[in-house]
């Protein structure tokens, strides 16, 4: 069965039983501009069997953040996602099929983009091609920026090469936007599939040399999520790096992250008191 064409209009996320759809049967297959224009969009979730995904079929759904679709889809067409500039968010789900489609997404997504492949998130920085032209020689040079590309390669049908992806670390990190590289040490100490304690202490490393700044970014933007998440991958292990996040979050009345930090302490560093110290 094939979805031709998308006729919701009250609903954020996608309700795909109101739609034009042709043929029996599980659906199988998205035409060709069938989510097109549809700019209240901000999720849509792909069942199951769906196999195909036709040329700009989410043409200009400027509100899509996120879609969702399980590792049955083969191919994505041309522009399937062109406009679509807000999408930040892809979330594979297991079918017993393979991750051809995914590559072919970040491949045609130059922007930075969170990946979740199979309950496990990576962050893929953004790329930006150059092409220069050498008039005399008559050759079009393509000159690539951003780590982005790099990290895309890490992708293949089989799955992720999760150590491909750490090395790249050493060399882009510096290369890197601050919070591209920030994300990626996130993602990775979060989610430590196949992650080796060498590489691990390099993406913890990289974050506390830079806590100043992540600071800074959490209580500018009110970013109480953020500041869990570097609790649970350890930039304030110890009690003075928790004091200094406590104080800093007094400073720029970041009162949610006051809180977080001042029950996170009270949790680890619990004061000693002399009944705990009696033999």
């Amino acid at each position: 069965m094939i979805l031709n064409k998308y006729l919701g209009s009250n609903y954020n996320v996608a309700e795909l039983k109101e739609a034009v759809y042709e043929g029996e049967g599980e659906l199988t297959k998205v035409a060709a501009y069938a989510f097109k224009e549809h700019r209240e969009l901000t999720e849509v979730s792909l069942p199951e069997n769906v196999e195909e995904v036709g040329n700009n079929a989410f043409y200009n759904c400027r509100n899509l953040r996120k879609i969702v679709f399980y590792d049955k889809i083969e191919s994505f067409g041309d522009g399937a996602f062109r406009n679509c500039s807000k999408l930040d968010y892809i979330e594979v789900k297991r079918a017993g099929g393979s991750l051809r489609g995914l590559k072919e997404i970040l491949l045609a997504m130059s922007k930075s983009v969170m990946v979740s492949v199979y309950g496990n998130e990576l962050f893929f920085p953004h790329f930006q091609p150059e092409f220069q032209d050498n008039v005399g020689a008559k050759i079009v040079a393509e000159i690539m920026h951003g780590a982005g590309m790099n990290y895309r390669e890490c992708v293949a049908r089989e799955g992720i090469d999760y150590m491909k992806y750490d090395g790249l670390f050493t060399i882009q990190k510096y290369s890197m936007d601050l919070n591209e590289a920030v994300m990626v040490c996130k993602a990775r100490l979060i989610y430590p599939v196949e992650l080796k304690d060498e590489k691990r202490a390099e993406y913890l490393e990289f974050l506390v040399n830079n806590k100043k700044a992540l600071l800074d970014d959490a209580a500018k933007n009110k970013d109480s999520a953020s500041v869990t998440a570097y609790i649970d991958v350890g930039i304030f292990d110890t009690r003075e790096a928790a004091d200094e996040a406590c104080d800093f979050f007094c400073e720029t009345d970041f009162a949610e992250g006051v809180n977080i930090m001042i029950e996170y302490r009270n949790k680890k560093f619990k004061k000693t008191s002399i009944m705990d110290m009696e033999i």
